[in-house]
């Protein structure tokens, strides 16, 4: 730029002042404060971006096929040349580069190389300014989230230079799919390896680790260290890109619900990922990366089926005692005390007593095993009285399609909503045992969202559901992945789809546990009984109880141990909830699951099955004597229909409409039918024999 403003006589300047850098004050006479002005105004991407919205439809057009030419520069064939945008001719594209030229954007100069052709060529540095910005207007968020997508945005010279600056083996006008395998490939596993910059190799390391590698400008520059050129201007946003680690993004996401916050550090997914992957598997290949996060953990939390139990505990209590509620549903402080009391769920830093009540309380809502009578008391469903008949794949599965479709009422779970499933699977993809650290998946997850949101049509069904919103609501990535985070620990951990690795109280990372594989891939989530005789009586996983003759039984985590803790909590209560469970046998627990269709030959069975040392003697003949005090008395209501003598109710009952509604005789003068006799057939035919209804 300094050089062809230099060719410039001080007229042409001063016209160019006219347009680049006029606030209501003259033009300078002097051509070195012309120059100096010109170059301020022209180095400025706002400045420049400004002056491109004011100029028409050719020039603009010229301007944007111009730079996609090699070098910025290009003859009259070349810009006719090209395919893309609208048809121009001859004497517009002409017309409209002298235009251009007399206000800056471009030289008009003779090529002897050509047969002293007419050329047209951009200053190479206002050349990429004005490339970033058709560029930025051009650019979707698949071109800014992923290699591929930067890949098919780029000129191709952009491209070749990429190519070579990473070593990458492979044509720049191959296939897009092709020439960003070769980019991988080149950069390997650990893509920061060849940054001779430390400080730049840890703010990216950070970024990926911390933000997932999509954070705000402000934030990645405050991990530079002061007076770094990489603060400055553009050089950030062409480092990332001429070593296919990412881009400087402005892109407008709010019809999409998202909110970038202004200038965003975005690294391409491939490079997020080996990052994080390096985490997990130890330091990266160059040693210069931190320890890995989550082998430093001082306790795991597994919930196992608690969530189920506490549930039922639920429904146990309504049953046996109504509890009254409030117009908006929700349970009065005394009695959620007394269904807390019942709960076996281990409170502890990721679940406290009210939030697990609040779970269960609206689990039971959102698998209608509840509802709210006439008298503002709750009582079972249908489906609520034979919860406990189904077994654990139906119970686990229920529960969480219920919080796959949960929804908050701001609107403000759109993505996480459509992410969840995803998350799920992700976790229960990793090898069996082996710990994520909490962003994780929650990272990767969501940048492959931002990635395909036009493929996923995104902006249309977020148009459509808050298309009638005055203010819809929108997230920042941050956001995103808090949402996936929170909904990892606040439904998958309760429900036992994953455990907790924590170090000081605080969670870092998570794994999916055997329920959560099998439920994610559709499996049963507990493995069917084998028959006692096939079972040899000893310490192993298949044997996890240990009944002790003062009615306490203990649960060892021998194994999946799902099923069995989850038939254990019908008949005994849960005394303590750690890794070892302890639970204790008594009469009424013991009736109740008698009542519910759970036999004491059924108990005993179960406790041989899966005890290692047998089930003592008396606690076996105590099972049996308690399961025999259950009686079972019927209620029913119906109409009772009495006569003076036998003979004139043996003629009341030869009538085809009483006989219909005949349930019991009750004696030679007295019978129940099922309801009044309103029938006037049937009046008739009574009153045909001289018999008459009296009260």
């Amino acid at each position: 730029m300094d050089e062809f403003l230099n060719l410039l006589r001080v007229s042409e300047l001063q016209e160019m002042w006219e347009f680049w850098c006029n606030h209501g004050s003259r033009a300078p006479a002097k051509k070195l404060e012309l120059v100096d002005g010109l170059r301020s105004a022209i180095h400025d991407e706002p400045t420049v971006r400004s002056r491109i919205k004011v100029l028409s439809d050719r020039p603009r057009e010229v301007l944007v096929r111009l730079v996609r030419c090699d070098a910025y520069r290009g003859a009259l064939p070349d810009l006719l040349a090209v395919n893309a945008g609208p048809q121009i001719e001859a004497y517009e594209v002409e017309a409209a580069a002298r235009a251009l030229a007399r206000r800056g954007f471009l030289q008009v100069a003779f090529d002897a190389s050509r047969g002293n052709r007419e050329t047209y060529v951009i200053p190479r540095d206002l050349g990429e300014t004005v490339a970033g910005v058709f560029l930025e207007e051009r650019r979707g968020p698949r071109d800014v989230f992923t290699l591929e997508g930067h890949l098919s945005s780029v000129a191709p010279t952009v491209r070749a230079d990429l190519l070579f600056a990473v070593g990458a083996e492979t044509a720049a006008d191959a296939a897009v799919h092709d020439v960003a395998s070769a980019v991988r490939a080149a950069l390997g596993p650990s893509p920061l390896a060849n940054l001779e910059d430390e400080a730049l190799h840890s703010a990216l390391h950070r970024a990926a680790v911390e933000y997932g590698g999509i954070l705000p400008r402000a934030v990645f520059d405050a991990m530079l260290p002061e007076g770094s050129t990489l603060r400055v201007g553009k050089s950030l946003r062409s480092r990332l890109e001429s070593l296919a680690l990412g881009t400087v993004t402005s892109l407008a996401l709010a019809d999409y619900g998202i909110d970038l916050g202004g200038e965003t550090v975005v690294l391409f997914r491939f490079v997020t990922e080996q990052i994080l992957r390096s985490v997990v598997v130890g330091a990266a290949a160059t040693g210069r990366d931190p320890p890995p996060a989550h082998l430093a953990h001082d306790r795991v939390d597994s919930a196992r089926v608690d969530l189920l139990t506490d549930l039922q505990q639920l429904l146990d209590i309504v049953a046996e005692s109504p509890l009254r509620v409030t117009q908006g549903r929700s349970i009065y402080r005394a009695a959620q005390h007394r269904v807390l009391e019942a709960f076996v769920f281990h409170e502890d830093e990721l679940a406290d007593r009210e939030r697990i009540f609040n779970l269960v309380y609206g689990l039971a809502y959102g698998l209608e095993l509840l509802a709210v009578d006439d008298e503002s008391r709750l009582r079972l469903t249908k489906r609520g009285e034979h919860w406990h008949e189904s077994d654990l794949t139906d119970q686990v599965r229920a529960a969480y399609g219920s919080f796959l479709e949960e929804r908050l009422l701001d609107g403000r779970d759109f993505h996480v909503r459509r992410l969840r499933r995803t998350v799920a699977a992700a976790l229960s993809d990793a090898a069996a045992g082996q710990w994520l650290p909490l962003d994780h998946v929650p990272f990767l997850v969501r940048n492959d969202y931002f990635g395909a949101l036009d493929e996923q049509g995104v902006r249309e069904q977020y148009k459509n559901r808050f298309q009638y919103v005055f203010t819809p609501p929108r997230q920042t990535p941050a956001e995103v992945a808090d949402g996936l985070r929170d909904w990892i620990l606040q439904r998958l951990y309760p429900l036992g789809v994953v455990e907790v690795a924590l170090r000081g109280g605080v969670p870092v990372a998570v794994r999916a546990t055997d329920l959560g594989r099998r439920l994610v891939r559709g499996e049963p989530v507990s493995v069917p009984d084998a028959a006692p005789a096939e079972r040899e009586r000893g310490a192993h996983p298949e044997k996890p109880l240990v009944v002790n003759p003062d009615f306490e039984v203990i649960l060892f985590p021998d194994g999946d141990v799902n099923e069995v803790a989850h038939r254990l909590d019908r008949f005994a209560t849960r005394t303590k909830s750690e890794e070892v469970q302890h639970y204790r046998i008594a009469r009424d627990v013991v009736e109740r699951a008698v009542v519910k269709g759970m036999p004491a030959e059924e108990i005993l069975e179960f406790l041989e099955l899966y005890s290692r040392v047998g089930v003592p003697q008396n606690v076996a003949y105590s099972i049996k004597e308690w399961a025999t005090r259950v009686t079972f008395v019927r209620q029913r209501e119906f109409v009772l229909l009495t006569a003076l003598t036998p003979g004139a109710m043996d003629a009341v009952l030869a009538v085809d409409g009483v006989q219909r509604l005949l349930v019991e005789r009750l004696s030679p003068t007295a019978v129940a039918i099922r309801q009044r006799i309103t029938d006037w057939k049937t009046l008739e035919s009574l009153r045909a024999l001289g018999v008459y209804f009296r009260e």
